[in-house]
């Protein structure tokens, strides 16, 4: 099985340079929400990006980085997000388990 890779950001996003990496290639919006399913919470998250390989394929790889958004209540949260452009809903990545609190 291969390994996710946890890094911080550095001048570019992770995701910009997996982006370079893999310049012709994208996901659709089926892997990226398979490929989500590997995402901690991000509340739990030990590290700001995420990047694993696509479900099914062991070529190409996914780049998740978190941000922080205010939900309709106001509050502000942490969430996974893709390019920066599609946020992860909750009920996509792991969530947090009675064990882990």
């Amino acid at each position: 099985m291969p390994k996710e890779h946890h890094h911080h950001s550095e001048h570019r996003s992770e995701s910009e340079k997996s982006e370079t990496h893999h310049s012709k290639y994208a996901p659709t919006i089926t892997q990226i929400i398979q490929t989500a399913a590997k995402l901690p919470h991000p509340m739990k998250a030990k590290e700001p990006t995420f990047e694993t390989f696509v479900v099914g394929d062991s070529t190409h790889s996914i780049t998740f980085d978190i941000v922080k958004i205010v939900d309709r209540e106001g509050t502000k949260v942490q969430k996974w997000t893709y390019k920066g452009r599609i946020i992860i809903d909750s009920k996509y990545h792991k969530s947090i388990s009675k064990s882990d609190d």
